[in-house]
Order: structure tokens, then C-alpha cells, then sequence
């Protein structure tokens, strides 16, 4: 099999591993930190002439074509090994990269960047199936829960209606109830004799005059008998009138 040049990929890879590491001790303001950056950028033209490069990745390096990549730089095989330790199984390179997109690289490396962030920008990143299951997982646990519609508010509860107020029926007086229980009563004790005209006409007599005391006597016996006590009545009455 014929060997691929690689001198491109190798002095872009250089500055990068250079860079990955400087990173890591400094921050990104370090004026060694921007040196080696204005190095990636500089060795990146080269790169893009190549179109769209794509790097396994290692436990212990890259490898594109089947080649080691600079198998004996140890900034590059530190970077390729914590990529593996992440699930990235290969990076896919795109003309138009920059070299922020290599910081976002660097981010992915020590855990502080999603595989999926846009911050990669011309570079894509190939996970493993275990890799691809959890970071699944972990965004469907970052998905909020749907919103539930809120049930509508209860329809307000209409107003009591004012109570109605029926007036009493006066209580009657009590004159009245006096009056209403006599009057019941007299209704209730009288009942009509049989000798009562006869009783009128006996009076009658005795106060126009027009008889004796036995004409008097005898018109109350002319009718039906009446009580003996009520007759000894009237004859003490007559004596005393006669």
C-alpha cells in the first residue's frame, strides 16, 4: 500500500497538539497560548486543500488512511486518548475550520463541551453506539417536561340571592283574645230552652202590671214544665211585688 503524504496534516497537528497542551496550563489570553494559535491558523490553508479529512481515533493516537499520525508526539496521542475515554471514535475536519473550532475540540477532550455543541463549527464529531446511548440518555433527561394547559378557573359562584322576608301576621290583642274566648265560650254554654217564650211572657206580665201574682204564677206553669227551684224563684219574686 502505498504511504499518503501526510506533511499537511502533520504541521497542522503539531500546532495543535503544541496549542492542547499550553491550553491547559495557561489561559487562553497567555501570549503563548495566542502564539500558538496564530500556528494553527497559519498551517490550516494547507489542510483545506486536502477538501474534508476524516481521523480515527485511538486509545493512543490518530490514525487516517491506516497511518499513525505523528505516533511519537505526546500532545497529540494525550488529546486522541481523551477523546477515546469520551466515546469519539473519529473527527471529520471541513474546510472553513478555524481555530476556535479546535478550542471547542480541546473543550470536548476534558469534558467541558457537548459532542453536539455549535461551538465546534466546521468540526463534527463520530461517537460510539455507547457513547451515542448516553448522550441520549442525558438530553432526554435535559428536556423539560411538556407544559400541562392549566385547567380553566372554575366558573365563578354567583352571588347569594337576598333573602325574602315574609311579614308575620300581627299577633292579635289581648282584648280581642279575651273577647274571642268569651265570646266561645258563651256560644259554647248557651243553648236555647224550650221555655223561653213562656218566661218572657211571665216578665211581661210582672212588669206591665196587667195581673196577679197567681195569673203570673200560673202563665209560667201554662207552658212546659220548668225546674222547681226556678218556680220557688219566681213566686219569692211576685210576693215580694205583690
Amino acid at each position: 500500500m502505498m504511504a499518503i503524504d501526510t506533511g499537511a496534516v502533520d504541521r497542522a497537528l503539531g500546532a495543535i497538539g503544541t496549542t492542547f497542551r499550553l491550553t491547559r496550563l495557561y489561559p487562553p489570553s497567555h501570549p503563548a497560548v495566542l502564539e500558538a494559535m496564530r500556528q494553527i491558523t497559519s498551517s490550516l490553508p494547507a489542510l483545506a486543500s486536502l477538501g474534508t479529512v476524516e481521523w480515527k481515533i485511538g486509545a493512543t493516537g490518530l490514525l487516517w488512511h491506516g497511518q499513525h499520525l505523528l505516533p511519537r508526539n505526546t500532545q497529540v496521542a494525550e488529546l486522541a486518548g481523551l477523546l477515546f475515554a469520551r466515546g469519539i471514535r473519529s473527527i471529520q475536519v471541513n474546510p472553513g475550520v478555524t481555530s476556535e473550532h479546535w478550542l471547542g475540540l480541546f473543550g470536548v477532550a476534558v469534558g467541558n463541551v457537548a459532542p453536539d455543541d455549535a461551538v465546534l463549527g466546521r468540526i463534527a464529531v463520530h461517537l460510539g453506539r455507547r457513547a451515542s446511548q448516553r448522550l441520549s440518555a442525558s438530553r432526554a433527561m435535559e428536556e423539560p417536561a411538556p407544559s400541562v394547559e392549566a385547567a380553566p378557573p372554575p366558573a365563578p359562584t354567583p352571588p347569594p340571592s337576598a333573602p325574602v322576608f315574609v311579614p308575620a301576621a300581627p299577633a292579635p290583642h289581648a282584648d280581642t283574645v279575651g273577647s274571642s274566648q268569651q265570646s266561645g265560650e258563651a256560644d259554647s254554654s248557651f243553648s236555647p230552652r224550650e221555655d223561653t217564650p213562656v218566661l218572657i211572657e211571665t216578665f211581661r206580665v210582672a212588669i206591665v202590671g196587667r195581673g196577679s201574682a197567681a195569673q203570673i204564677i200560673g202563665a209560667s206553669r201554662s207552658g212546659r214544665r220548668v225546674g222547681s227551684s226556678r218556680n220557688r224563684g219566681l213566686e219569692h219574686i211576685f210576693q215580694l211585688l205583690g
